[in-house]
């Protein structure tokens, strides 16, 4: 029923399997995925909760629940259901790359690059492995080069050129992220660096000129701050983010 789009009926003949039997795993994983599938992430987990209760040693169940809190970025407990994906399934290469993402996301880019390159080794050309792992190999780099550990640093960076000589994109991705990585150390100056690094690599890249104009604005710098939300629009007109940043901010002088 899911398959032919008669999503309604299929919730209701779920409903009907679990009243007739309240332990059947398979019923509640349906009711979670038609939740997802609307958008109702909370409903979705309560189901998918109940579904592993009663089948503890499913790892599609522990993937969907961990791709629900990766959605709403809640990435410690993605963490936790991803890596009971791998202790269950040891060669899921999905969930290694996702989990991953949610180191990377917790700027915690030593274990991000251990689960990106055991993905690689398994296929370099998966989830687009060639960008995600370098670039944390190069955020790494230059972590290690600010605190004077030069020979790891270098190591790093030759990791990184190793996977992927053409460095243009993940360059620029890597510095964007050195910047939001250094705000959260309570270093503004060192993170405008790594955002203008960013821009010098790639123009175009809308993240780097959004996140400039939020620190430019958090330093009272408004009309700095604009200037790259309204450089961010010029690129794309349907970037919302900048949008908001500008209607939210066009009464400061």
């Amino acid at each position: 029923l899911m398959e032919t789009g008669r999503v309604d009926s299929a919730q209701s003949l779920y409903e009907e399997v679990i009243q007739l039997n309240p332990s059947h795993p398979d019923a509640y994983e349906g009711l979670g995925r038609i939740a997802w599938q609307r958008g109702h992430n909370e409903t979705a987990k309560t189901y998918y909760q109940k579904a592993i209760t009663r089948n503890s040693r499913s790892p599609k169940l522990y993937l969907n629940l961990g791709q629900i809190y990766m959605d709403q970025k809640q990435y410690t407990y993605a963490i936790r259901h991803l890596e009971e994906v791998i202790r269950l399934d040891p060669d899921h290469t999905e969930a290694r790359f996702l989990l991953g993402k949610a180191y990377w996301h917790t700027f915690d880019v030593a274990r991000a690059s251990v689960y990106w390159s055991q993905v690689y080794r398994r296929n370099n050309r998966a989830y687009n492995i060639s960008f995600w792992l370098p670039a944390a190999y190069y955020v790494q780099a230059e972590i290690l080069k600010n605190e004077d550990l030069f020979r790891e640093s270098t190591r790093a960076f030759r990791n990184a050129l190793d996977i992927n000589p053409d460095s243009y994109h993940w360059i620029s991705w890597g510095n964007y992220w050195l910047g939001k990585y250094y705000l959260t150390q309570n270093k503004p100056l060192l993170a405008e660096t790594y955002y203008i690094k960013a821009l010098e690599t790639n123009p175009n890249l809308s993240e780097a000129l959004i996140a400039l104009g939020i620190l430019k604005w958090e330093q009272s710098s408004p009309g700095e701050a604009r200037k790259y939300w309204q450089q961010a629009l010029k690129i794309n007109p349907g970037n919302q983010e900048a949008s908001a940043w500008l209607k939210m901010t066009q009464n400061n002088p």
